[in-house]
């Protein structure tokens, strides 16, 4: 049922229609549309290597090239150096823009999901 306190665990793994939810709420999403229709999902890809870590927010596909060329980094981020700072660790992250002039918060859930499922599969081995 519906008792604890943030997972109404009846309706972790039911479809909408089986819940028999208001589908004038439902925002489709083509992408799970096409799942459901029995094509395979689309594979995620895993990056290894060094990234490049600041405190502030890169917009420029110039200074992005200039970074893996002269650095050899695969990516550009801003919130890993913090914990390194404090003790060796790894730091998974998801990509959600090209940290280029075109920058979005669109794709941020999806990449933090992503990067907590890459997480979860590096710790369960």
């Amino acid at each position: 049922g519906c008792t604890e306190a943030n997972v109404c665990t009846s309706a972790v793994t039911p479809t909408c229609d089986e819940l028999g939810c208001d589908t004038t709420q439902l925002m489709r999403r083509p992408r799970l549309d096409r799942v459901v229709a029995g094509e395979e999902p689309a594979e995620l890809d895993v990056f290894v290597g060094r990234f490049g870590s600041g405190d502030a927010v890169v917009r420029s596909g110039e200074y992005r090239d200039r970074m893996v060329r002269e650095h050899g980094v695969v990516a550009i981020e801003m919130e890993g150096a913090g914990p390194w700072d404090g003790a060796p660790c790894v730091v998974v992250k998801g990509v959600c823009d090209f940290a280029d002039s075109h920058k979005s918060k669109r794709w941020q859930r999806y990449a933090a999901a992503t990067s907590a499922a890459v997480t979860k599969a590096i710790l369960q081995g």
